[in-house]
Order: structure tokens, then C-alpha cells, then sequence
């Protein structure tokens, strides 16, 4: 049988370890977490400090590319061949992947107004705007689909349950994040609409994340650390309250902005919940981070921190985290939340650099032995459906 191995570290029954020198990377939603991570990275850096820039331009650009490939290639495997996306959605692992596609489009969009804001003329506010909507569509999809799969046919059980539930529910509220920061670029009408739209998404996500949460809490309560391969996934769990607190404050903030006539007085009372609410999400979100630092350097003492690309968990979570650091500053004017948030900044940039030289050297040596990566691709492919008519 073909070996398979993806990138959040897991090996599925199908799999076989022959020779970890001729290990086949095998394609899945799990790609999209680079730029995730990237994506986050190139827009805060320019915050902690001007002179990143371009440097963040940089690697916006190269992560937009990367995006626009690994889109054509997700098209290729699940539309194409639908076999495969059900394949995907019916493992418990792999499934909750699905929900990184979104955020990855999220990434990249927030980025637009930063780094290319006459991207398309005249027309840009225009197209994000439709482009959120997609986004936000998509993340409603995986929001059921994931979970629906997760009730129907995944085998869950307490012990096995870790924070990577949450990378299908977290898109509806990182949608509705960039809903809020793209609002005051809109026309009133859009910028209204976009508004609800936003909110809306902000409690398909958070109030179910936070049960998720509560489920984590138990799992770790009772059954302790997950396996070293896993530790990583702990740092999921800044992704719900960062992206919760920056997009609940920031469409308070937009509600000053778009709403008019009789509902402009429901504004004030918005705005203040968004800064209540924000604050008692970065505060949870807090403990949650200190929590999973102490994971991770309990493992890291003991000598026993294997590297898979699971560790792109580092960049995006802790990433929407400072993303709300800096929206709490900018609003609240207190001079300790700008210098938390800018120190959370170089930290997520540290890590992102750690991550990513480690993915490029892990890339690199498992493609030197193998063939070409389109040629991996359909291999695995037809492995698959083998697999399947043979009943293996």
C-alpha cells in the first residue's frame, strides 16, 4: 500500500511507514494553514513596527500566489473528484480541516486594504465585498458540514477529542472579523448589510466554540496531555476568543458608522458591548495562551517535541489573539495593551519564522526522494480508489 502522510502528523489505517526518507506528502485542506498563518503574520508586522512594510507586502503577495495554487488544486482533488472531499469530510481528523480553506481566504483579504487597496480599481471596496459574502457562505458550509459529519459518522470518543473541533467552527466568526474591518470602506448600504451579515456569523461561531472549549477543558481535566504529535493543536484555542474579541468590538465600532435614522441609537449600547465583550474574550483568550505556552515547554523540556506542520497552530491563533490586542489598544488609548499587543507581535513573528524554515526543510527533504507534486497528488489519488474497490 502507498504511504500517505499529512500534514497535521497523523497516519491513517490506510497508511504505511515504509522509510520516513521516502515519506509522499499527501495534499489535503491542512495545506491552507500556511497561509493562514502567513496571511495573519504580513498584517500585523506592519503594526509592530512601519519599517516591516514592505517586507509584509512581500510575503502577502507570495502568500496570495500560494493561495490562488492551492485553490486550483483543491478544485482539481474535491470538485473534480467528489469521492475524495467525501473521503475527507468522513475522517475525523482530517475533516475539521476544511474549515482552514475560509480562513485562508480571510488572510488574504484582510490584507487587501493594507498592502494593494487599488487592487481593482475603482471597484475593489465592490469586489471584497462580495468576496466576504462568499467567504462568509463557505464558512457556514463547513460549520455544518463538519459538524454534521462529526455527530453522523465520525467514531468520537473523549480521550480522542482535541482543540483541532474548532478549525471548522472559528471561520464563521474570522468571516465576520473581516466583515468588520472591511465595513468602513463601504458604501453606507453595503456597509449595513455587511454589518448584520457579520454578527450573524459572530454567533454561528463563538457561542459554539466556547462549548467546544468547555468540552477541551474536561478532556484535559480528566484524560491530561494529548501525545506530543498533538501538543500543538492546544494553541487552537486562541483562534475563537482573538477572532471573537477583535470582531465583536470592531462591528461595535462599525455600527457608529452605518447604521442611520432610528436604528443609529442602537449603536451606543453596541459599541459598548463590543468593548465589554472584547475584553472578557482577550481576558479567557489570555489564560487559554499562557496554558498552551505551558504545554508546549513541558514537552519541549522533556526532549520530546517532534516537528510536524501541526505547528503552523503557533501563527494563526495566536495571530487573530494580537489582532485583538491592537484593536483594544487603538480603541481603549491604554498604552500597556499597545505594548502587550506589539510584544505578542514579535513573538508570532519569531515563531512564524521558526515554522516556516522547519515546513521548507521538511518539504524539501521528503520531495527530493519522491516525484513531481502533481505526480504525488494523482498517485494518491488513484491509491484511494483502489483502496476503496478492493475494501481496503
Amino acid at each position: 500500500m502507498n504511504q500517505t502522510i499529512s500534514l497535521n502528523g497523523t497516519v491513517k489505517p490506510h497508511d504505511v511507514v515504509n522509510n520516513p526518507k521516502h515519506q509522499r506528502i499527501r495534499f489535503g485542506f491542512d495545506y491552507f494553514t500556511f497561509v493562514m498563518g502567513s496571511g495573519i503574520v504580513a498584517v500585523i508586522a506592519p503594526k509592530v513596527s512601519t519599517s516591516l512594510m514592505e517586507p509584509a507586502k512581500v510575503l502577502w503577495t507570495i502568500t496570495a500566489t500560494v493561495l490562488v495554487l492551492l485553490s486550483a488544486i483543491a478544485l482539481y482533488k474535491y470538485v473534480l473528484q467528489p469521492r475524495n472531499f467525501l473521503n475527507e469530510m468522513r475522517d475525523e481528523t482530517r475533516s475539521h480541516f476544511f474549515g482552514a480553506l475560509p480562513m485562508a481566504y480571510s488572510s488574504v483579504i484582510n490584507g487587501v486594504f493594507t498592502f494593494s487597496p487599488h487592487l481593482f480599481g475603482s471597484s475593489t471596496g465592490h469586489v471584497l465585498y462580495v468576496a466576504v459574502l462568499v467567504d462568509c457562505a463557505l464558512s457556514l458550509v463547513t460549520a455544518v458540514s463538519v459538524t454534521y459529519h462529526l455527530f453522523v459518522h465520525h467514531d468520537v470518543e473523549l480521550p480522542k477529542m482535541s482543540a483541532s473541533w474548532l478549525l471548522s467552527i472559528v471561520p464563521a466568526e474570522v468571516a465576520a472579523a473581516s466583515a468588520s474591518f472591511l465595513i468602513p470602506h463601504l458604501p453606507v448600504s453595503e456597509g449595513k448589510t455587511l454589518l448584520w451579515v457579520g454578527y450573524l456569523m459572530w454567533g454561528v461561531s463563538v457561542p459554539l466554540a466556547l462549548n467546544v472549549l468547555v468540552i477541551l477543558f474536561l478532556r484535559l481535566a480528566l484524560h491530561k496531555l494529548p501525545p506530543s504529535n498533538l501538543a500543538t493543536n492546544s494553541w487552537l484555542t486562541l483562534g475563537p476568543l482573538g477572532t471573537g474579541a477583535a470582531g465583536i468590538l470592531t462591528l461595535g465600532l462599525d455600527s457608529k458608522i452605518v447604521l442611520t435614522g432610528s436604528l443609529h441609537t442602537l449603536s451606543t449600547p453596541m459599541f459598548a458591548a463590543g468593548v465589554i465583550g472584547a475584553f472578557g474574550l482577550f481576558g479567557y483568550g489570555i489564560w487559554w495562551w499562557i496554558t498552551s505556552m505551558g504545554v508546549s515547554l513541558k514537552f519541549l523540556f522533556r526532549g520530546n517535541y517532534p516537528f510536524n506542520f501541526g505547528w503552523w497552530a503557533f501563527t494563526f491563533p495566536l495571530g487573530v489573539l494580537t489582532t485583538a490586542a491592537f484593536t483594544l489598544a487603538a480603541v481603549t488609548k491604554l498604552t500597556a495593551s499597545l505594548y502587550l499587543a506589539k510584544a505578542m507581535g514579535i513573538l508570532l513573528i519569531l515563531l512564524w519564522f521558526l515554522v516556516a524554515i522547519k515546513t521548507v526543510h521538511t518539504v524539501f527533504n521528503q520531495t527530493k526522494n519522491s516525484r513531481s507534486f502533481t505526480d504525488s497528488i494523482d498517485s494518491e489519488m488513484n491509491g484511494l480508489l483502489l483502496s476503496r474497490k478492493s475494501g481496503v
